[in-house]
């Protein structure tokens, strides 16, 4: 109704494969496009590997002509300060070997230790590039920005959300530094609504308002 026909359907509680067919399902229902970010269970185990084998499942079912051409593939990715070491680049390897784009959160703000990515690490351990996209990253610092341009790795801001419970994220400066952003809607229940004007409305008056421009 707010004339949105594609989402990135990000899904980070996939307790199954039937949920994953029913979000496909709800999405061909639905009439839209979208990109299905296959995730992993809520709170799901940090030392175990999500289950890769029905992310293929789900790509074989689904994408294609079976999903009438609307549906395409990506991954929901937990990242390593939700992971151990070595089970997210087993996942990151696996979405590159399949050509998977990325999604990841690096929400909270930045003493949240068990919700706020570590961009620097990720730069170091070759996890940052434009296949991924980091979501928030409200209190990125400016080294962290550097890392994010040099390596083309997108950004999604999710402004009504942000405001309310992470802080302001400096847009300018992301743009000045050439990152690709997008703007999301986070929840659509409280405290955001399905309205992307409203969005981009909210978001340019912060940002004059946060820069005096």
């Amino acid at each position: 109704a707010s004339g949105i026909t594609t989402v990135n359907d990000w899904d980070h509680n996939v307790r199954g494969p039937g949920y994953a067919d029913a979000n496909a399902r709800a999405i061909l229902d639905s009439g839209l496009r979208a990109r299905y970010s296959y995730g992993n269970p809520d709170k799901f185990d940090p030392a175990l590997v999500m289950d890769l084998d029905d992310i293929l499942r789900f790509e074989r079912d689904w994408v294609g002509a079976s999903g009438d051409g609307r549906i395409t593939l990506g991954m929901a990715m937990r990242g390593p300060v939700r992971t151990e070491r070595g089970v997210c680049l087993q996942e990151w390897a696996f979405a590159r070997d399949h050509g998977l784009p990325m999604t990841m959160h690096c929400g909270g703000r930045r003493d949240e230790s068990g919700r706020y990515c570590e961009l620097e690490a990720m730069a170091a351990d070759g996890l940052l590039g434009a296949d991924l996209q980091v979501v928030h990253a409200v209190h990125a610092t400016r080294r962290e920005i550097e890392l994010l341009a040099s390596t083309g790795t997108h950004l999604s801001l999710s402004p009504l959300t942000e405001y309310r419970s992470m802080g302001i994220p400096p847009l300018g400066t992301f743009l000045d530094a050439g990152i690709l952003v997008s703007l999301s809607i986070d929840t659509v229940a409280i405290p955001t609504t399905a309205d992307m004007l409203l969005q981009m409305n909210a978001t340019l008056s912060v940002e004059r308002a946060r820069t005096g421009g």
